[in-house]
C-alpha cells in the first residue's frame, strides 16, 4: 500500500471506530480492499476493525451497495483515480466474493475484456447492469481481444461500453435486453455483428456509435420487431448502407431518433407528412448526403426541440418570420446546408438556445438580438446560449472579436412599485442579451446587484435585492464598446398596520406593518411620532416588525411616520400613536358620611396634578391631591352610604381608565373590623394589614413549620405549625385545563434555591410551560401585583403559578387543591361581598388550636398585563361531593392567552376558645348555620355542611383566564364526615360571643 494511501486509511479507521455494520463475508472484503489496490482509491466507511463495509464510498464517488440484510454486495460504482487507470483483476469476480453482484459501473479503468483474462466476469449469471465507462480514450478503454467471443452473462439486460475496440462479443442472456450502448474507439477498430434478436418488444434503448460498418445489416423491420423503443442512435461509416424509408413509419413511444454518417439507398429528404415522426423530441439526419427542399414543416413540429440536419449541402431551405411564431426548437444544427436568404428577425423570440448556420447561404443583416450577445455566446459549445455564424456573409457581423453595435432598451418594469414581499422583478425590453449586470443606486447612496436569469428572448427575471428606497437602474451588456441603458426604481412606500400603546413614562413602541425596515441598521430611515424621533430602532422581523424607544409623555393621537431609505409612509392613512390610559388597580375602602382621603393605586397617573381628575359614580368629584405613576391621592366628600360598588374613573390628558368598579365603601363581610390598623384594599380584594396580620389586621399570625430542604418532587405545600403538630393542610396546582381540555400534572422538575427561599418547580409539555414558586417567608415583606401591594407577615408562604404557552389558546383554567388527611375533617370558612354568595376572597380552616389562612387576590396577570379575577363558588358537586369555586380573570378584549399568572399566600392563626374544632372519629350530620355578624370567623360557607369541599370549575368566555383553587379532601374512610347539630350550635354561639384577637 502506498504511504499516502495509509495515511489516509489510519486517518479514516479513527473517524469510524464506532461505527457498526451488518458484517460482509470475509471474502467480500477481501475483494473490496483489492479494489483498493487495483484503481488506486480508499474506501472512507469502515467497522471497527477497519474494513471495509456495505455503502463504504470513496472521494470521487465509489459505492458499495448491499441488500437489506447488509451480508451481500449487489452493487458497485468504481471509480478509478484519474491519474491512475488501473486494471480490475478477475479474482473478485468469485461466487462468494461478488456472487450476488447485480449493477456494476466501472469509471475509467482499462480493460482487456475477454474469457481468458476474465473467465469469472464474462460468466456472471447474476450481473443485470454492466457499464464501462470512458473518460478519456487514451488512457482508458476496453480491448475485446482479436476474436469473437460469448460472455455468458445470462441476467443482462442493460449494457453501456464506450471507448472500445477489437471483436465485440456476442452477450448471451436469458433475459431480453432492454438498454443497449456501444460507442467505438475513437482511432482503433472495432467488428461487430448486430445480432437481430436484440431488437424485441422490451427494447426501449439502442444507441451504437460505429466508425467501422458492421459485418452484417440491419434488420428492415427494427421498429415492428422493437415496438417499444423509445431512443434509436445509430452511426456508421458511408460504406454501411440504410434504407431511410424503413424508419418513416416509427412507434409512438419513439422520442429520439438519430442517423449519423451512413450511406442511404435513396438520398431524398422525405416530405414531413410522409413519416410519423410526430412525436419526435430529438431528430437528427447528419452527413447523409440528404437532397431535395427540407420541409419546413419539421422546424414547427410542437413537440421537436432538437434538429441536427448539419452536413447535407444539397438540402435546400430558407427560414422566415413564421419560425419565431410556430417553432418550439431549442437547438437548430444546419451548417453545411443548402440554407439561403436572411436570418428572420424574431428568430429568438421563442426560446432557441443553439443555432449554428455556418457554410450556408445566409446573408443580410444579422438581427440586433445577436449584436448584443456576449463574445462566448457566439462560439460553438455545449452550454447555452451558442450561435455560430460565418464571419464574413453579413453586412453588420465580422465574427466574435469584431465590432457590434447595439442599443439595449428597458420598456418595463413588474411589479411597480417593487415590494418588500415580492421575490421576483420581471425586466422586459429591447436587446438585452444573454450576459449582463443590472446595478441599483438608491438616493441614499446604497448600491446593489440584482441576479437575473433569461426567461425568453429580451425578457428577464430578476431576484428582488431589497434595496429599498427610489433610485437608479443601469442595465450594461458585458461586451466591450456596447453602450448602457439607464432607467428608475421605486419601492411601495412603508404602510404601517399597528402601533402598539407604551406607558407614560415612556418606553418601546412596537410597529407592524410592511415595507419596513429590513435590519436594525437602516441608513437614511426613522421614525417620527408627533415630530419627535423614536429612537434605537430594533427589527423584530425584517420587513413587518419593528420596536423603537419614545420618550415620556401624555399626548396622544399623535400621527406616525416611517421613513425607509427616503419613502415615507402616509400618516394620515396609518394608526396613530396613543400613550396608554391610566389603569386603576386597587383603592382603599373608605366609611361612609366621612370626608377623607382616597388613596388610588394603579399605573400611568402621569405627575400632573392639573393633568389629573378623578371622577366616582358618574358624578362624584375627587380633587387630586398629589399623583405620580403609581399612586394617586385624592379628597373624597362626605358620602352616605352605598352597597353597591362603583366606577373609579381617573382622567389624564383626556384618557380615561377603563371600568373597574373599585370603588366601594368599606364592607366588613371580606374587611372584618374594617380593618383594624390596615387597609380595606377593593382591589386586591381583601384586608392589606401593615402591622398586625389576619383577616382583620389583628388577629396576629403564629409560627409555621418550614418545608424541608430536599426530598420534594411535587408542588406540595404541606402546612403545618407547632401549635399542633399532628394536623397538617396540603396545598398543591393540581391540572391545567386548556381550551376544555384537562392535563393533570404529576411530573415536575424540582430544584430548591436557598438564596430566596424558594421550592422551584417546573413542567413542560411541547411548546407549554408550567411554573410553580412555594416561597417561604421569614420576614414581613411586600408584592406587587399588577401595580397593587399586598403585604404578607413573617412565617408564612406564598404559592406562585405561572404559564405561558408557544401557541395561543383561547380559555385557559388552573385546578388548585387543598387536601385533608383527618378521618373527620373540619369545614372551610369562605369571605364573600356583602349580599354575594359567589365571590370568595380568603379562607379560614381550623383543625383544633391551628387556623389556616389562605388569601385569594383577585389581582392576576394575564399576557403581561393587569388582569381581575372574581372568585365565583359554583355550589357542590355531585360527581365528587366537593364544593367548588371559579376564581375567573377579566378579559375583556377577548384576548388569545400567551401566558398568565397568579398567586395565593398561607399562614397560620391561633383558634381561641370556641373557635377551637376538636378532632373526632364519630362524624355526624348537622344543619347549616347562617353567619350573623362581621366577625370573620363567623363568615361560614353555605356549603359547609358538605365536609369535602374544592374551589374549582371550569373556564366561561372566549379568552378568559380562570384560576380553580380546589380544596379536595382525601378521607381515611370512604363515608360523607358531618358533625352533630348540637357540637355545631355550640360552636356557632361561642364564635359570635369570642373577640378577635
Amino acid at each position: 500500500m502506498k504511504p499516502y494511501r495509509l495515511c489516509i486509511f489510519i486517518f479514516v479507521l479513527l473517524l469510524s471506530i464506532s461505527t457498526t455494520l451488518a458484517a460482509l463475508s470475509a471474502s467480500s472484503v477481501t475483494a473490496l480492499e483489492d479494489l483498493e489496490d487495483d484503481l488506486d482509491i480508499v474506501w472512507l466507511l469502515r467497522d471497527s476493525e477497519g474494513k471495509p463495509q456495505c455503502t463504504s464510498y470513496t472521494d470521487l464517488g465509489s459505492y458499495v451497495g448491499c441488500n437489506a440484510a447488509g451480508t451481500q454486495i449487489t452493487e458497485l460504482i468504481l471509480y478509478s483515480r484519474r491519474d491512475y487507470y488501473g486494471s480490475i483483476r478477475d479474482s473478485v469476480f468469485t461466487s462468494t466474493a461478488l456472487g450476488q453482484l447485480q449493477r456494476l459501473t466501472v469509471i475509467n479503468a482499462v480493460w482487456n475484456l475477454n474469457t481468458t483474462n476474465y473467465p469469472r466476469l464474462t460468466t456472471h449469471d447474476k450481473i443485470k447492469e454492466f457499464n464501462l465507462i470512458s473518460e478519456n480514450a487514451t488512457a482508458s478503454y476496453v480491448n475485446f481481444g482479436t476474436s469473437t467471443q460469448t460472455y455468458a452473462m445470462n441476467a443482462l439486460f442493460k449494457v453501456y461500453i464506450n471507448n472500445c475496440y477489437g471483436f465485440l462479443p456476442l452477450l448471451s442472456s436469458q433475459v431480453p435486453f432492454r438498454n443497449i450502448s456501444i460507442i467505438q474507439h475513437p482511432v482503433q477498430s472495432l467488428t461487430t455483428n448486430i445480432p437481430s434478436a436484440l431488437f424485441t418488444d422490451t427494447l426501449d434503448h439502442f444507441n451504437f456509435r460505429l466508425n467501422t460498418a458492421p459485418s452484417n445489416a440491419l434488420p428492415s423491420n427494427i421498429f415492428t420487431l422493437a415496438s417499444g423503443l423509445q431512443y434509436f442512435q445509430f452511426q456508421a461509416p458511408s460504406s454501411y448502407q440504410v434504407n431511410l424509408g424503413q424508419f418513416l413509419t416509427a412507434p409512438s413511444s419513439l422520442k429520439v431518433f438519430g442517423l449519423y454518417n451512413v450511406g442511404l439507398t435513396s438520398n431524398a429528404m422525405p416530405a414531413f407528412t410522409s413519416t410519423s415522426w410526430n412525436a419526435f423530441e430529438y431528430l437528427a439526419l447528419q452527413n447523409l448526403g440528404l437532397t431535395g427542399t427540407f420541409d419546413v414543416r419539421y422546424l414547427y413540429s410542437p413537440n421537436l426541440r432538437y434538429i441536427n440536419i448539419a452536413n447535407n449541402p444539397l438540402l435546400t431551405y430558407s427560414l422566415t418570420t413564421e419560425f419565431g411564431e410556430k417553432s418550439s426548437l431549442t437547438a437548430l444544427y444546419t451548417q453545411n446546408t443548402g440554407l439561403t436568404g436572411q436570418v428572420p428577425s424574431n428568430i429568438l423570440e421563442r426560446g432557441l438556445e443553439f443555432l449554428n448556420v455556418v457554410g450556408t447561404g445566409l446573408n443580410g443583416l444579422l438581427p440586433s438580438a445577436f449584436m448584443c450577445c456576449s463574445k462566448e455566446a457566439l462560439f460553438d459549445r455545449a452550454i447555452p446560449p451558442s450561435y455560430v455564424f460565418n464571419n464574413n456573409s453579413f453586412s453588420n457581423y465580422f465574427g466574435p472579436n469584431g465590432e457590434r453595435s447595439c442599443t439595449p432598451v428597458i420598456q418595463t418594469i413588474q411589479p411597480t412599485p417593487w415590494t418588500t414581499v415580492d421575490t421576483y422583478i420581471t425586466i422586459s425590453g429591447k436587446d438585452l442579451g444573454d450576459s449582463f449586470q443590472i446595478s441599483l443606486r438608491n438616493t441614499i447612496g446604497q448600491t446593489a446587484t440584482m441576479g437575473c436569469s433569461v426567461l425568453q428572448l429580451d425578457v428577464l427575471e430578476c431576484t428582488n435585492p431589497y434595496i429599498q428606497g427610489r433610485g437608479d437602474l443601469i442595465f450594461k451588456l458585458i461586451v466591450d464598446g456596447l453602450p448602457t441603458y439607464k432607467t428608475t426604481f421605486t419601492y411601495k412606500q412603508p404602510v404601517i398596520y399597528s402601533v402598539s400603546q407604551i406607558s407614560t413614562l415612556g418606553g418601546a413602541v412596537t410597529i407592524t406593518g410592511d415595507g419596513l425596515f429590513r435590519s436594525t441598521s437602516s441608513l437614511g430611515s426613522a421614525v417620527k411620532i408627533y415630530g419627535i424621533d423614536c429612537t434605537d430602532i430594533i427589527v423584530l422581523e425584517t420587513f413587518t416588525k419593528f420596536q423603537c424607544t419614545y420618550g415620556p409623555g401624555i399626548t396622544s393621537g399623535s400621527p406616525v411616520v416611517v421613513s425607509v431609505k427616503g419613502i415615507e409612509s402616509n400618516a394620515n392613512e396609518s394608526p396613530k400613536f396613543y400613550y396608554k390610559a391610566p389603569l386603576v388597580t386597587g383603592v382603599n375602602a373608605l366609611p361612609p358620611n366621612t370626608n377623607a382621603n382616597l388613596t388610588i393605586s394603579g399605573t400611568d397617573f402621569w405627575n400632573d396634578v392639573n393633568q389629573t381628575t378623578v371622577l366616582i359614580g358618574n358624578s362624584i368629584q375627587c380633587p387630586v391631591l398629589s399623583v405620580n405613576h403609581t399612586t394617586l391621592i385624592c379628597n373624597f366628600p362626605s358620602t352616605p352610604y352605598t352597597a353597591t360598588s362603583m366606577n373609579l374613573q381617573v382622567t389624564v390628558a383626556d384618557r380615561n381608565s377603563p371600568q373597574n368598579r373599585l370603588f366601594q365603601f368599606i364592607d366588613t363581610a371580606f374587611c372584618p373590623r374594617s380593618c383594624s390598623g390596615g387597609n380595606c384594599d377593593v382591589g386586591i380584594g381583601f384586608c392589606v394589614c401593615q402591622d398586625v396580620f389576619g383577616p382583620s389586621c389583628s388577629e396576629g399570625n403564629k409560627p409555621i413549620n418550614k418545608l424541608p430542604t430536599t426530598g420534594i418532587t411535587t408542588p406540595t405545600l404541606s402546612l403545618t405549625s407547632p401549635l399542633n403538630n399532628s394536623v397538617k393542610l396540603d396545598a398543591f396546582l393540581y391540572s391545567v385545563i386548556e381550551n376544555g381540555a384537562e392535563t393533570i400534572i404529576s411530573n415536575w422538575n424540582s430544584t430548591y434555591n436557598p438564596g430566596i427561599d424558594s421550592w422551584l418547580f417546573e413542567w413542560i409539555l411541547s411548546n407549554k410551560k408550567v411554573q410553580v414558586q412555594i416561597r417561604y417567608n421569614k420576614g414581613q415583606g411586600t408584592d406587587t401585583l399588577s401595580g397593587s401591594s399586598l403585604t404578607y407577615p413573617e412565617s408564612s408562604y406564598t404559592y406562585v403559578v405561572k404559564y405561558q404557552t408557544g401557541v395561543p389558546i383561547a380559555t385557559l383554567s388552573f385546578k388548585f387543591a387543598f387536601q385533608s388527611s383527618e378521618a373527620c375533617p373540619s369545614s372551610p370558612v369562605y369571605a364573600y361581598p356583602t349580599g354575594d354568595t359567589q365571590q370568595a376572597r380568603w379562607m379560614v380552616w381550623t383543625k383544633d388550636v391551628v387556623k389556616y389562612h389562605a388569601r385569594f387576590p383577585i389581582v392576576a396577570m394575564l399576557n403581561g398585563e393587569y388582569a381581575r379575577s372574581d372568585s365565583k363558588p359554583i355550589g357542590a358537586s355531585k360527581a365528587t361531593n366537593n364544593t367548588e369555586i371559579i376564581i375567573s380573570m377579566g378579559n375583556p378584549q377577548n384576548e388569545l392567552i400567551y401566558s398568565a399568572g397568579f398567586q395565593y399566600d398561607f399562614e397560620v392563626l391561633q383558634a381561641q376558645g370556641s373557635e377551637i374544632q376538636p378532632l373526632t372519629d364519630s362524624c355526624l350530620t348537622s344543619a347549616t348555620p347562617e353567619p350573623t355578624s362581621d366577625d370573620p370567623s363567623n363568615v361560614i360557607s353555605k356549603d359547609n355542611s358538605k365536609k369535602n369541599a374544592i374551589i374549582g370549575g371550569v373556564v366561561g368566555g372566549i379568552g378568559g383566564l380562570i384560576i380553580i383553587a380546589g380544596a379536595l379532601f382525601i378521607l381515611k374512610q370512604q363515608i360523607a364526615i358531618k358533625k352533630t347539630n348540637s357540637l355545631l350550635d355550640q360552636k356557632l354561639k361561642s364564635l359570635n360571643r369570642t373577640p378577635l384577637d
